[in-house]
């Protein structure tokens, strides 16, 4: 349908220009009803193809759900971290891994997780013994809504099952400001920054 619009969009900027120079090749009677039909038909085609136009990609870097984050050093610099293909889908934390963890194992786990995440320079810090809060560093950012979310989400669960509490507040490590946050009722994630 889309082909249809453009063409007849172009066909109408084509009828626009022959008329200008000559009406009656359009078979119209002056330039000023030429102009008046041809540019309403153009105007009516380029909304009709902006309608029924495919949605674009909204971001090619992003990372793809068929991917992960491998650290390939144990060194603290971003350029060392590659993105590994895989076959399928990789689950992080599923109900039934929530369930059969141990608190030790769920601590040690958050642990190497939270670790993983001082590498990428997506937390500065993180008090869980006093405060519940994690002091995003500058490549928090540089993440989209969604890997946000998932972070948090893989934060609260492993928290949850060692200490029995998911409640955990991100504040920007330099400013003190909170850019999101695990509620401590329901449990939502929510990010503000």
């Amino acid at each position: 349908m889309i082909n249809i619009f453009i063409f007849l969009f172009l066909v109408s900027i084509i009828g626009l220009i022959l008329g200008l120079i000559k009406p009656k090749w359009v078979i119209m009677s002056s330039r000023k009803h030429v102009s008046t039909v041809f540019i309403s038909t153009i105007l009516v085609f380029f909304v009709l193809i902006g309608i029924t136009a495919p949605p674009t990609p909204k971001d090619n870097k992003s990372i793809k759900p068929d991917t992960k984050l491998v650290a390939t050093s144990s060194t603290p610099v971003i350029k060392e971290i590659k993105i590994e293909k895989v076959a399928q889908p990789v689950v992080v934390a599923s109900s039934t891994e929530k369930k059969q963890l141990t608190k030790e194992e769920a601590q040690k786990k958050l642990n190497d997780y939270m670790a993983l995440a001082k590498r990428a320079k997506i937390v500065n810090s993180y008090d869980f013994a006093h405060d519940d809060v994690i002091y995003a560093d500058y490549m928090w950012y540089d993440m989209t809504f969604l890997q946000k979310k998932d972070f948090l989400t893989l934060v609260s669960i492993y928290k949850e099952k060692s200490s029995g509490y998911h409640r955990v507040e991100v504040k920007d490590a330099y400013s003190g400001e909170l850019v999101g946050e695990v509620t401590a009722f329901s449990g939502s994630v929510e990010v503000y920054k």
